[in-house]
């Protein structure tokens, strides 16, 4: 309260209060009934009410200025390469530093923290000081240069005290370092750095991608391609190790290794194994080496399901069985176990996940006769009568066959369906099979690995077979020890006799050489196997009968012939390997296993009626699925919309989405069906791979004929993650050119958040009069009321 106002009135009142106690001594004493307490408190509250508003006391507001505190921007790396570090991670490092410094420095500037990597994302700070997490560092490039013209065009009209970068300094375009810090200086703006990360010692070794195929026949060879990204170890050996894994993810054995010499860089390699019944969670793991700054990505998760349909094999046999006439048939495997077909059939029939019909072709006869049994008594006996039926199975073996058993259209079905659609074929020796069984020149020579003799081949002379080659074809093995199969090997029985060939063909191989026993001369090889289009094919020279090879195909094993069953079904396995094609209507291929983004899947399809010939009836649509259909979170459908294809009604949008139905064109003079699918020019997320289905259908009308489902895997190498190591001096050369500091630590980095200048705007004062104040008038005139109302009610007025 300010009473200085009071002095200029003062006279005034002394004036007035002299000029009251006049009139009081002249008037002389009041009247007794006027001499009441009450009336004096009345008026005396009166002339103090009068006399505070005369002295005009003022009631002085000061409200202090606005502080003003100059703004730091704070730019947090949020690249992938961030993730990198051990045992702490560059971003843990980072964001706790900063943390640690703002909690540090209360009274600091007015502090703003961004994100940045491929575009710039303000942080909450207050809910970082409150102990919230950041979202996970997934950008896949460090834009820095983008991440400054970003941020000062977000600037208010004052520039900020300093600028802060928090990285490991492995930015896009580190050359362009003086077109950066010219903003800056242009503003005179410091930018600081922490650099985080340590120096620029070890490397990393990361398993980028894999290519698998997503579901496999059962002892089938798969290869898969891994994409391997090595910095720092240049010239060092390691090795690539493919694992087997339980329900629960242990490690339950290492299935295979490859051995690798680092590069910098990418590099590709391929691991093949063959699949077992019981695999399916894998996983592709690189030992750690000792200054690997991120272990974590030495590991790929691989998923692969075995496919169990049946393989359904087709045997002819030709060594002179008798076949049980129609109407008739065998009650259980004992009744032809003596026929010389029953150790190659009984071999195959010991896997549950193979089925086998058999022809046999008797001595002077050429027409093949189905073996009746209790579950193909209804069938009809002949051989098949159309490609459809032959293309129903998956092989055929040739077992001491001749040429006359089997018509030219037949011969041309059996080369469709080797050639085209994946099939196998075994061709067995004996005296009615290759060159003695009239099969050189023919339509089926041009698909064996062999080149045949023109006339008799066949030789009685005993011989002693020996597996060819330092490394052993997956036919051959017998045991996982491949000790123990070895030793199975080296006590191969003797064949009674074989046929001889010209020579095993160019790009064929040779898996079983044979010794004469008395000289020890090498000859022509046992057994060749070879591919033919699509398809497999192998030619053993000695036979798969038991009248001809009855130790071989009757007593190798262990007082058994556990060994031959094994080797047969091995052979079956071998040779359809790819014959899951065979007995579709819809058959797909893409022009690549796997894709850069940017680049187009180019698909190709081909249609098959009912008698398995080519057609263009059908109407094929391809439809995308992603990988994982039970994923809550599905990811974007890397897939454009491709020009010139009808989008489906009330849909827009550069993209494809997932389920979308994209029709194939027909190329009616070929009767072919293709499309060709853009990819995005980058993944999202980051990603360095993403793998889709691709499920193509045909349809005749609105019925669903056959459908065929392919997986593209799609891969890419981010920029952030081509090198590993961070880099210092950049940073350090950016803080130089600017002007600003290199902070190592909290400490430091909170001194510069608190040492900046504040200013304070001037104060506002407001003076308010007591008289003016409504309150006071108020009171005043209700003591005046009440003196009044007073006299009234005791008739003084």
């Amino acid at each position: 309260m300010d009473f200085s106002s009071g002095w200029a009135v003062a006279p005034w009142l002394t004036a007035a209060v002299l000029a009251l106690v006049w009139m009081r001594w002249q008037v002389g004493p009041p009247a007794v009934r006027s001499r009441q307490r009450v009336l004096w408190v009345l008026r005396g509250c009166i002339l103090a009410a009068l006399v505070a508003i005369g002295l005009n006391p003022v009631h002085v507001a000061v409200t202090p200025g606005a502080v003003h505190r100059p703004e730091i921007h704070v730019l947090l790396d949020a690249s992938q390469s961030m993730l990198l570090g051990s045992p702490e991670s560059r971003w843990a490092e980072g964001t706790a530093l900063l943390r640690d410094a703002l909690a540090k420095s209360p009274d600091r500037a007015d502090v703003h923290v961004h994100r940045f990597g491929q575009r710039l994302v303000p942080v909450d700070v207050t809910a970082f000081l409150a102990g919230g997490d950041l979202a996970r560092p997934d950008d896949a490039d460090t834009q820095l240069a983008t991440a400054f013209r970003q941020l000062a065009g977000r600037l208010g009209r004052e520039a900020p005290a300093s600028v802060v970068v928090i990285s490991d300094g492995q930015v896009r375009d580190p050359a362009a370092l003086d077109d950066m810090a010219a903003l800056w200086r242009r503003l005179r703006v410091p930018v600081h750095v922490v650099p985080v990360g340590r120096a620029a010692v070890g490397g990393d070794v990361a398993i980028v991608a894999a290519v698998a195929p997503a579901k496999v026949r059962k002892q089938s060879q798969v290869d898969i391609n891994v994409f391997l990204r090595s910095f720092g170890f240049a010239g060092q050996r390691t090795e690539l190790q493919l694992q087997a894994l339980d329900e629960n993810g242990a490690l339950r054995r290492t299935i295979r290794t490859l051995p690798v010499t680092l590069q910098d860089g990418v590099q590709t390699l391929t691991l093949n194994f063959r699949t077992e019944p019981d695999m399916k969670r894998l996983r592709l793991h690189i030992p750690p080496a000792a200054r690997d700054l991120a272990p974590a990505n030495n590991d790929f998760p691989l998923e692969m399901e075995v496919d169990r349909t049946k393989i359904r094999v087709l045997v002819v046999d030709g060594s002179g069985a008798s076949v049980i006439p129609v109407g008739q048939f065998a009650a259980d495997a004992s009744d032809d176990a003596d026929t010389p077909y029953a150790p190659l059939r009984d071999a195959l029939l010991a896997d549950p996940d193979v089925q086998v019909t058999v022809y046999v072709v008797p001595t002077g006869g050429t027409v093949p006769r189905r073996v009746v049994s209790r579950e193909t008594a209804h069938l009809n006996p002949a051989f098949p009568q159309t490609a459809a039926e032959l293309l129903a199975y998956d092989a055929i073996i040739l077992s001491d066959v001749p040429r006359a058993a089997l018509n030219d259209e037949a011969l041309g079905w059996i080369e469709e369906w080797i050639g085209k659609r994946g099939g196998g074929l075994v061709m067995a020796g004996g005296p009615r099979s290759f060159g003695a069984g009239a099969w050189a020149g023919s339509p089926l020579e041009r698909l064996l690995p062999v080149e045949l003799l023109g006339g008799n081949d066949w030789e009685t002379t005993p011989t002693t077979p020996e597996p060819a080659g330092s490394e052993l074809h997956p036919i051959w093995r017998l045991f996982e020890d491949e000790r123990a199969t070895r030793t199975a090997l080296r006590i191969l029985p003797e064949a009674s006799g074989r046929n001889n060939w010209v020579r095993v063909k160019p790009q064929s191989g040779t898996l079983l050489a044979d010794q004469k026993p008395e000289t020890g001369a090498a000859t022509p090889p046992l057994l060749a196997v070879g591919a033919y289009g699509r398809g497999r094919t192998a030619a053993l020279a000695t036979s798969l009968s038991a009248a001809w090879a009855p130790r071989f195909t009757r007593t190798w094993g262990e007082g058994d012939n556990r060994h031959f069953a094994k080797f047969a079904r091995n052979l079956i396995y071998w040779a359809t390997e790819t014959s899951g094609i065979g007995r579709r209507r819809l058959v797909a291929t893409t022009d690549k296993r796997f894709y850069r983004p940017g680049e187009t899947v180019a698909i190709a399809a081909q249609a098959f009626d009912e008698a398995a010939d080519r057609t263009s009836r059908y109407r094929v649509v391809a439809s995308l699925e992603p990988r994982q259909l039970g994923s809550a979170d599905l990811p974007p459908c890397p897939v454009k919309w491709p020009a010139g294809r009808p989008r489906p009604a009330g849909e827009s949008g550069v993209l494809a989405g997932w389920g979308d139905e994209i029709e194939l064109q027909l190329d009616p003079q070929t009767k072919d069906y293709f499309l060709t699918l853009p990819l995005v020019e980058a993944l999202a997320g980051a990603q360095t791979g993403q793998a889709f289905k691709l499920e193509l259908t045909a349809y005749q009308g609105q019925t669903q004929v056959d459908s065929s489902s392919t997986d593209v895997q799609i891969l890419s190498d981010p920029f952030e993650q081509q090198n590993p190591l961070p880099n210092r001096e950049f940073l350090t050369a950016l803080a130089r050119a600017t002007g600003g500091r290199e902070l190592t630590d909290a400490k430091s980095l909170a001194d510069v958040l608190a040492d900046v200048s504040t200013a304070e705007s001037p104060s506002t004062v407001r003076r308010t009069p007591l008289w003016s104040r409504g309150s006071i008038l108020g009171i005043l005139l209700a003591l005046l009321a009440a003196e009044w109302f007073w006299r009234r009610w005791h008739g003084l007025a």
